[in-house]
């Protein structure tokens, strides 16, 4: 088997089978590849168009490559290569997400410094008719990312499930006209009329006027509500290579910076023009907020039928400084 690191850690990569690779001293500037200079954003493995990104490459493909020449492999591989790039964009989806969720989390006690201000710090757009929170996400083509928060319990203002529809990150949307007075370790809140997610702040329908509440306690009842992240990407490549994924995830509550969340994969498919399909296999990755060094973890295994050749491809990410992708024969 033949192992080759085929990613600097900012630039692309400079392994590309058949090429002859110049590595930039400075990371975060573009890279030599033939002829070619490839930017960040490239991440396509045929040399010198393109660049691979960040991992290691071990190619086990000697018993089926056959006569293929390094310039030929290179364009074989390139599907499956340029299939595991695009699930690295799954660390931005843990990124903005798990920053969405906090901030809703911590989103009463924040009113509570800040009862005029809007305490949103992911950058998304709403959208009040589904109660839908989106993000494009940094891809070539179109990606993004959309959070859906939904209620943990009945309340008077919907059953459990029910998409909270109401913006989460202003006052107005728990108090109409709210004054706060805050003490050491505390608040006390005076309002004109509930407004629709009143019951958010623990106190029921009808909480008393004025009340005082502790700070530490304002965001306990939000931390009980659900949310769904939806995520997808359309990316058409040169080769022309075309990768489309969708994935989602589930939590039946708002912390989720300490546990692992399994990610469900909802559809995935990628071609290199009319003569190389692939197909997933097994899918097991999962987000880990408990992790210091990657977000993302676990497996994906796919087979790429079509063209020169057919060959198995694991992705393995979490278990080292950088993503693993294994290409071998079918059999």
């Amino acid at each position: 088997m033949k192992t080759r690191s085929w990613l600097s850690t900012f630039g692309c990569a400079v392994m590309i089978v058949g090429c002859s690779n110049t590595e930039n001293e400075n990371p975060k500037a573009p890279s030599q590849c033939g002829d070619a200079i490839c930017s960040e954003d490239e991440s396509i493995a045929i040399c010198p168009e393109d660049c691979y990104r960040s991992g290691t490459l071990q190619l086990d493909l000697d018993h089926c490559r056959a006569a293929l020449s390094d310039q030929e492999l290179a364009e074989a591989i390139a599907l499956g290569v340029a299939f595991v790039d695009r699930l690295t964009v799954f660390r931005d989806v843990w990124d903005l997400g798990s920053r969405l969720a906090l901030d809703a989390s911590v989103a009463p006690l924040q009113l509570a410094y800040d009862p005029e201000g809007d305490v949103i710090s992911a950058p998304f757009s709403f959208d009040p008719q589904t109660g839908t929170y989106s993000k494009e996400l940094p891809v070539q083509g179109s990606g993004s990312l959309q959070v859906q928060f939904r209620f943990g319990t009945s309340y008077q203002c919907g059953g459990v499930g029910t998409p909270i529809r109401d913006y989460l990150f202003r006052t107005e949307s728990y108090l109409v006209g709210a004054t706060v007075k805050l003490g050491s370790w505390e608040a006390t809140v005076g309002f004109a009329t509930p407004g629709p997610l009143v019951e958010l702040l623990g106190m029921g329908p009808n909480p008393p006027n004025p009340f005082t509440m502790g700070l530490f306690e304002a965001s306990n009842e939000m931390g009980k509500q659900h949310q769904k992240w939806a995520f997808s990407v359309d990316q058409q490549l040169p080769g022309p290579i075309r990768i489309q994924l969708g994935a989602e995830i589930e939590a039946d509550h708002l912390q989720i910076d300490d546990e692992q969340i399994p990610i469900t994969l909802k559809h995935a498919t990628a071609d290199h023009g009319t003569a190389q399909k692939l197909e997933v296999t097994k899918w097991a990755l999962h987000f880990d907020g408990k992790s210091s060094s990657s977000s993302l973890f676990g497996s994906v295994d796919f087979l790429v039928r079509g063209g020169a050749l057919d060959y198995r491809g694991r992705w393995v990410s979490g278990t080292s400084s950088y993503p693993e992708l294994i290409l071998s024969c079918p059999n």
